[in-house]
């Protein structure tokens, strides 16, 4: 049996701000703080901010109702409902469809009550989180990332059971 070596590296592909061109950049191993960068067409030097990441994040499937309100049931008049797309220890990425947007309920600050399940669990959690951020997707779609407040020890220890290998 032959042995091939083969050496850690860490490509990077970034756009410059200022220019838009876009360019790799290749290191031994990824980087661990923000760096700075200057760009080979217009000279300008600007900053990488990283964005690290403290627990993993699992892939999750269905339907999550939320409101600005304190609701108790998916169906409350106030809810609305978006797709599960990922969720870690400290958060859920949820996608909308567009013709449910608005720019004041979903908005970054504000608080909402989220309502879903997690396989294997058929019980409904219910847990406040903020939009940390709202990105649209095109025309038709639009993808919320969320923060949990203060989760109850039920809710970290599902989504902690789910998140397990």
């Amino acid at each position: 049996m032959k042995t091939v070596a083969v050496y850690p590296s860490c490509v990077i592909s970034l756009k410059c701000p200022e220019c838009g061109t876009i360019d790799n950049v290749t290191n031994e191993y990824p980087p661990d703080n923000d760096f700075t960068l200057q760009c080979p067409t217009c000279t300008e030097t600007f900053l990488v901010k990283l964005n690290h990441r403290q627990f993993f994040r699992g892939t999750i499937k269905g339907l999550v109702a939320y409101s600005l309100d304190d609701i108790k049931d998916p169906f409350a008049i106030s809810a609305k409902s978006a797709k599960a797309v990922d969720i870690s220890r400290c958060g859920i990425r949820l996608e909308g469809k567009m013709r449910y947007y608005s720019e004041d309920y979903e908005k970054v600050g504000n608080l909402l009550t989220l309502l879903f399940n997690i396989p294997p669990n058929k019980r409904l959690l219910k847990v406040k989180a903020e939009i940390k951020r709202v990105v649209i997707i095109g025309d038709y779609k639009f993808e919320m990332g969320l923060s949990f407040i203060n989760p109850d020890v039920y809710i970290d220890q599902a989504i902690g059971t789910f998140l397990m290998p």
